[in-house]
């Protein structure tokens, strides 16, 4: 292992509240907690809806029992996961961005080098967030319709207890899938920005992040994963997402089951005739039912490996584990080399070539 490497990523994860694309980004905090505030007050009148604030905020038993413990442990595990492994091996946006360039402009002939104005950089960054807000609707769409995949996904759905850290309550295999859904979102924008501007990349950003997102993040995104129920009203939640939307989508109600799938945008949702809004929630309860039961091992996909299991097979188990990542590996090697050679015409991205920042870093 590469302690420095180790290292690095501890000083990153104990920095999450510096890191303006984290949901825990010290800014997000708080105006999520002005939002509890301002929502509980127009509530609950100025005096009770304060004294109900504080209540929530220093809640020991909210934020402290056997659902948020999970939430915990799966937030420290995952974060060295990605950074340590993930990353490394299925991050290919940058490959992504040079393969689309090389082939828009092999189609084309030559780059489009456009005048990156001001309206014109807004406009990419729009269409950057849109972009990448649509993939997260179809990758959450698709964890819930195939089977394999809501089985990794329900680890997510089975909170009974939804706080700003049930966002990073996640199976590994579904992170996996994030990064590459992120490679994909991030490598399309670089290379379509590399071909019409023929220039590093460079958008509309708060702070270093996209502006859109930061500002989908600032305002009330923690509150998603909480049991504030803030809406937007009937015509903003179908142009966006709000808080309570979310919270339905994680409701143990079958009447609520495969609503609200989007993420920032309704109009994903909208046009998938999966758009619940807020005028028809009432009261919510979460989590699986008799899912909840399950250890962590087990929503893992590991008690193959426990003895008394009946298909135990340890050596077995671990050679086919080996051979998969073996041949994980292989194929990342093989389409990175493919990737790299390709080059019908020389590219350059410039010595201060970043990926654009997308609405949520953390997943």
């Amino acid at each position: 292992m590469n302690f420095e490497a180790l290292s690095s990523l501890s000083l990153e994860f104990l920095g999450q509240w510096q890191e303006a694309g984290s949901r825990l980004f010290i800014w997000n905090i708080l105006a999520s907690i002005l939002l509890l505030f301002f929502w509980a007050m127009i509530q609950f009148g100025s005096k009770r809806g304060v004294s109900k604030s504080l209540r929530l905020l220093f809640n020991r038993k909210y934020w402290w029992n056997r659902s948020t413990k999970r939430d915990y442990l799966l937030f420290v595990s995952n974060f060295f996961i990605k950074g340590l492994l993930l990353i490394p091996l299925l991050d290919f946006s940058f490959h992504i961005s040079r393969f689309l360039s090389n082939a828009m402009v092999q189609l084309t002939g030559d780059f489009l080098s456009l005048e990156p104005t001001a309206f014109a950089i807004v406009s990419f960054t729009l269409f950057s967030f849109v972009w990448d807000d649509g993939l997260r609707f179809i990758h959450h769409l698709l964890m819930h319709k195939v089977p394999f995949l809501w089985n990794l996904h329900s680890v997510h759905h089975s909170a009974k207890v939804l706080t700003p850290f049930t966002l990073y309550r996640t199976h590994p295999i579904e992170v996996s899938i994030a990064v590459l859904r992120n490679s994909l979102s991030i490598g399309v924008s670089a290379g379509l920005f590399v071909y019409l501007f023929e220039s590093s990349l460079n958008l509309w950003t708060l702070l270093g992040v996209n502006g859109f997102g930061y500002l989908f993040n600032f305002l009330g995104a923690n509150l998603r994963h909480s049991h504030i129920p803030l809406k937007f009203g009937p015509f903003l939640e179908r142009i966006f997402i709000s808080p309570v939307q979310h919270q339905l989508h994680h409701s143990s109600d079958p009447d609520h089951f495969n609503k609200n799938y989007g993420v920032s945008l309704a109009i994903w949702d909208a046009l998938y005739g999966s758009l619940v809004v807020s005028k028809n929630i009432g009261s919510l309860k979460f989590g699986l039912g008799s899912v909840q039961g399950r250890s962590l091992v087990r929503e893992y996909g590991l008690h193959s490996f426990l003895p008394g299991h009946t298909h135990f097979r340890f050596k077995e188990s671990l050679v086919v584990y080996i051979r998969k990542a073996s041949n994980l590996i292989k194929s990342y090697k093989t389409v990175s080399r493919s990737l790299v050679g390709f080059r019908p015409t020389p590219v350059s991205f410039g010595p201060t070539f970043q990926g654009p920042a997308v609405p949520n870093k953390d997943l």
